[in-house]
């Protein structure tokens, strides 16, 4: 897919804005935690994507996260906490090739908006008009991924490796102890 964002001013590089349904919200049927207020400004990403982009100076806050079954706070997604993104430069990606799957899925709405088994293009994009091989392929990457951190997060619950505990609980925990990554919770399980 050709962007076009020099006619658009990079449009989808500005103004994030990562919205959910509560504040600091608790899925209690994964354990998982929402660990950020509605309305935070930001996009999402994995854990890989936000070592490589860390290493561009970009910063991150915790976004997803689940408690061990020894009180450890295990992060599953990060937000970039900004409202236009830091790599865009005279609006143009300086880590193009490095940007993150929510990036590469895009016009192509993320999973979570869409209506279930439906594949939905942005309105916000004003050049996109179909969808491309491509788009399709990051899209099915992207439910992949989240597929199977749901499908790990239950096997977790289920052998009791993760916990559920009150949101104001795990608030503390999340702000006041070593975080880990869900990768390498994982790994330290097997």
């Amino acid at each position: 897919m050709e962007c076009r964002y020099d006619l658009c001013n990079a449009k989808c590089c500005r103004n994030l804005e990562y919205r959910k349904l509560g504040e600091y919200d608790l899925d209690t049927k994964r354990y998982l935690h929402f660990l950020v207020p509605n309305g935070m400004i930001g996009l999402s990403v994995f854990n890989d994507e936000k070592e490589t982009l860390e290493k561009e100076g970009v910063k991150f806050i915790p976004m997803r996260g689940v408690i061990s079954s020894k009180g450890h706070p295990v992060i599953i997604k990060w937000l970039m906490d900004y409202t236009d993104c830091p790599l865009l430069k005279e609006n143009k990606c300086m880590a193009y090739e490095k940007r993150p799957l929510i990036c590469r899925l895009y016009p192509l709405m993320p999973p979570l908006l869409c209506e279930k088994g439906k594949k939905e293009i942005s309105a916000y994009c004003p050049h996109i008009k179909i969808t491309t091989e491509e788009m399709i392929t990051n899209f099915d990457k992207f439910i992949k991924r989240q597929e199977a951190i749901m499908n790990d997060l239950n096997k977790l619950k289920e052998t009791g490796k993760i916990k559920l505990i009150k949101t104001s609980t795990a608030m503390r925990l999340f702000s006041n102890k070593r975080i880990i990554t869900f990768e390498d919770y994982l790994a330290e399980q097997h």
